[in-house]
């Protein structure tokens, strides 16, 4: 569908690409990458059976 829209996008990926890696080897590049790492436990099961409860 990309292809269809833009037919040179093959390209203005390869241009982009290019540019990109230029950018990168500037003495002032500044890059960011945002990370949010999380981990927990599951808490125990119990029954909602009300006929277990009694």
């Amino acid at each position: 569908m990309l292809r269809k829209a833009n037919p040179n996008l093959q390209e203005d990926l390869t241009a982009l690409y290019q540019r990109m890696l230029l950018e990168m080897q500037k003495q002032d590049f500044c890059g960011r990458w945002y990370l949010l790492t999380v981990w927990g436990t599951t808490p125990a099961t119990t029954s909602m059976d009300p006929d277990s409860a009694m």
